[in-house]
């Protein structure tokens, strides 16, 4: 997509996983890095894409904001409302720009559906229902432990938040949500329910 986009330069990635770290900067010509600290300093990027596992967001946003980067942060933005607080703060003090990787947002679908909701074609919304599964590629082996029960919710919720909110141009007044576990070995809660009143 950046090698697409006009007037960018890509220059750098970093990964930890050194085979997969090689081929990728093999692949797009880029100078490769182990730290994502070590990028920062050395390149001085104009942007950071920061698609590093959530838990490592909001401490590598902030950081790179403080170095004078732009970010582009996949989602979510934060595991929770304190850390996207610090990251907001840190890209005010920067002057820099923060924004979250939201794609659900340009399906045609869902552009078609608040173009609706926008005209009034339907009249007032008063009641919208979505439905996802839990993310499927999730195994014992690639599973991270520490994660925590509210894990799947911000993780994958975090679409159907975003678009909803969207669509509707408003923020929830009241949140209610119950949960129950799935398999024994993801400790998460699997199945999450989440009604929201606007």
């Amino acid at each position: 997509a950046v090698k697409q986009m006009g007037g960018l330069r890509f220059i750098a990635c970093c990964d930890r996983n050194e085979v997969v770290l090689k081929k990728y900067a093999g692949t797009f010509g880029l100078v490769a890095y182990a730290d994502a600290e070590a990028l920062v300093e050395k390149e001085r990027p104009d942007i950071v894409i920061i698609a590093t596992p959530d838990e490592l967001h909001c401490a590598q946003a902030v950081y790179c904001a403080a170095r004078g980067c732009h970010l582009l942060i996949q989602k979510p933005f934060a595991m929770n409302a304190d850390e996207a607080a610090r990251i907001i703060e840190a890209v005010g003090k920067a002057g820099v720009k923060a924004k979250s990787c939201q794609n659900y947002r340009y399906t045609s679908k869902l552009e078609k559906a608040k173009a609706l909701i926008d005209s009034g074609r339907i009249g007032e919304v008063k009641y919208l229902r979505v439905g996802s599964p839990a993310s499927p590629f999730w195994t014992p082996q690639n599973w991270n432990p520490k994660r925590g029960l509210e894990w799947h919710l911000v993780h994958n919720g975090m679409h159907q938040f975003d678009y909803l909110l969207w669509m509707l141009g408003a923020c929830p007044r009241l949140v209610y949500s119950n949960w129950h576990p799935g398999q024994d070995w993801l400790a998460t809660a699997e199945y999450i329910q989440v009604f929201m009143e606007m």
